[in-house]
């Protein structure tokens, strides 16, 4: 598992980790704007909002429930349907190569591991991303830095 092999050579995991990893950014104002779009009269409007709303998976989330509140059927619809893609078990293949990068860092559990890890855990709130980051620093908290003096 290529996870296992990162994690069995921490100084390359970091290295090549924290080259292609990028911390989660908010944006719940862009965000807001295009559900807001999903209720426009425009056909052509309201299919570009979805599409674009699809390219920022769960980031999009917490304004897409606010969608679900007082729209339209129509928005409605829409958003259930972005909802249902985002939500779902990890399929999209970036998320998941996230996920794992998240894993062999944590397994690694270098000073340098955790510090990547810990940038990360930075990032926006809402992105799976943060919240692997957080979840392994707190895992990482129970157990001694890797490579350290006995």
């Amino acid at each position: 598992m290529a996870v296992w092999s990162l994690a069995g050579r921490p100084a390359d995991a970091v290295r090549l980790l924290s080259a292609r990893l990028r911390q989660a950014k908010p944006v719940a104002a862009e965000v807001a704007l295009l559900v807001t779009a999903l209720g426009s009269d425009d056909a052509t409007v309201r299919d570009r909002a979805e599409a674009a709303l699809g390219k920022f998976g769960e980031a999009a989330v917490p304004a897409l429930r606010n969608g679900l509140v007082g729209g339209t059927a129509e928005v409605r619809r829409r958003v259930e349907r972005l909802l249902k893609a985002v939500e779902g078990p990890l399929s999209d293949p970036a998320r998941l190569r996230e996920v794992r990068a998240v894993e062999a860092l944590e397994y690694a559990g270098t000073k340098e591991a955790r510090a990547v890890i810990g940038w990360l855990a930075g990032g926006a709130p809402e992105a799976r991303l943060t919240r692997e980051a957080r979840w392994a620093l707190h895992r990482l908290t129970k157990r001694p830095v890797s490579g350290a003096p006995k």
